[in-house]
């Protein structure tokens, strides 16, 4: 499949014309739904993206799956932000 179909495809929301191509659409919309990394989250909120978070300018990360909420880091709200898909 050459690219240029697929963002017609996103585009226009038609649909490949060879049956082969569905599963590259389907994996290239997955891919446009994921959050960006160095999306940001509150402790309480409810995380957005599954894979690492780094808390605040801490210097470590923790796994947290989508639609978890976000924890506390040492006891405290911090802001996670997304470094790395999970």
């Amino acid at each position: 499949m050459f690219y240029h179909e697929s963002c017609l495809e996103l585009v226009t929301g038609r649909t490949t014309r060879h049956p082969h191509q569905a599963g590259w659409s389907q994996i290239l919309n997955a891919q446009m739904s994921q959050k960006p990394i160095g999306t940001q989250a509150r402790t309480g909120e409810t995380c957005p993206e599954s894979g690492l978070w780094r808390p605040g300018n801490f210097n470590t990360t923790a796994p947290i799956a989508k639609g978890n909420r976000m924890p506390p880091y040492g006891g405290e709200a911090v802001t996670w932000t997304l470094v790395q898909y999970g």
